[in-house]
């Protein structure tokens, strides 16, 4: 079983006979594919399904049922490849016989029919007929071409203006601006122009800080996340835009990046955070599995704290429904923190929230 494009489908099958039963996402599918291709499950059948069951059960309950399921899929499978011998039997019979009833016609033909005089006439060759190789398509290519840019519940467009709305302007920037109001005081006062008078120019000194909950049961969410920070970068004028990525739960040190590789320490990151910065947290909370979790609450409770003490602007983003919130570690956080929902009136809401708090 060393063949690797046999054992992805077989990965793709389990994934869509157990995904219900154990609540799993694009994230275990993908962490499979990626340990089969890393040399992970490919001697025999108990291989791979000790590897599936590492990634995809939690619990001994979850273990318990994955015996009994992964039983029939094997069953499922033997089932399939015996069916698949027997008609490679049949068909190989079928061709056997075609070949020697061929061959007969063949030479009752040479025998019978006269040879052509002249120049000879070449007989087309009828190409035969075999299996092609079966090719495991690329699964992240394959979504990354299904997904849909700036679609969902709310689109790029509406980031982008929300970004572009959270302004903190002062006039201090290049004295670069004609200001009409001096210059036509001047031309009263003295009767004459001589020339405009000359401003400095507004600049906006907002600051923002985004932080993402990354992986896990964010992992639907990641598209929107994406989109969340490419619109700040792009398109938001900011004096100042940082992101950093946690897990769950900003614990004591935070990633510069998406897949969680580059660490920086908490305290870093607090030490960017002033009275003029924006503060944005992306998460679920806990909302999109249903969970109260008390540790997770008074961990995020003690790293709010941290935050609000150095800035009365923080905001939070849920991409989960507010009814999905009930029974959550998200109904107890959203007392805490103003909490909205990750579409486009919510968005909007979040952002004016900052403005308020700020001035």
């Amino acid at each position: 079983m060393n063949d690797v494009p046999l054992v992805l489908q077989r990965v793709q099958d389990a994934f869509g006979k157990v995904r219900r039963e154990f609540h799993l996402g694009v994230g275990e599918l993908q962490a499979a594919i990626d340990a089969v291709q890393g040399g992970f499950g490919l001697a025999d059948s108990d291989a791979l399904e000790q590897v599936l069951k590492s990634l995809w059960c939690h619990s001994v309950a979850e273990q318990m049922s994955w015996e009994k399921l992964w039983r029939e899929i094997v069953v499922a499978w033997e089932t399939q490849k015996e069916d698949f011998k027997d008609d490679r039997s049949q068909s190989d019979d079928k061709d056997d016989k075609t070949e020697t009833d061929r061959g007969s016609e063949k030479r009752s033909e040479q025998k019978t029919s006269p040879k052509p005089q002249g120049r000879s006439v070449e007989t087309p060759v009828t190409a035969g007929f075999s299996a092609l190789p079966v090719q495991v398509p690329n699964l992240a290519t394959a979504m990354d071409e299904f997904e849909l840019r700036g679609m969902g519940p709310v689109t790029r467009r509406s980031m982008s203006y929300g970004w572009r709305s959270m302004r903190r302007l002062r006039a201090d920037g290049p004295r670069d601006v004609v200001d009409i109001r001096l210059t036509v005081v001047r031309v009263a006062k003295t009767g004459i122009y001589v020339g405009p008078v000359m401003g400095h120019r507004r600049v906006n000194h907002m600051r923002l800080l985004l932080l993402i909950d990354q992986q896990g049961s964010m992992v639907p969410f990641h598209r929107l996340s994406r989109d969340l920070v490419e619109t700040a970068r792009e398109d938001a004028n900011l004096e100042r835009f940082d992101v950093f990525y946690f897990y769950n739960v900003p614990q004591e040190f935070l990633y510069r990046d998406e897949h969680l590789t580059e660490p920086i320490a908490l305290a870093e990151v607090l030490g960017v955070i002033d009275d003029e910065t924006s503060v944005v947290m992306v998460s679920d909370a806990g909302a999109a599995r249903g969970r109260r979790e008390k540790e997770r609450i008074l961990a995020t409770m003690r790293f709010l704290r941290g935050v609000r003490s150095r800035t009365a602007a923080v905001g939070w983003l849920n991409p989960m429904p507010r009814e999905r919130w009930d029974r959550s570690s998200a109904e107890i956080l959203a007392e805490v923190l103003p909490m909205s929902v990750m579409d486009r009136d919510g968005f909007g809401q979040m952002v004016e929230k900052l403005m308020g708090q700020l001035f």
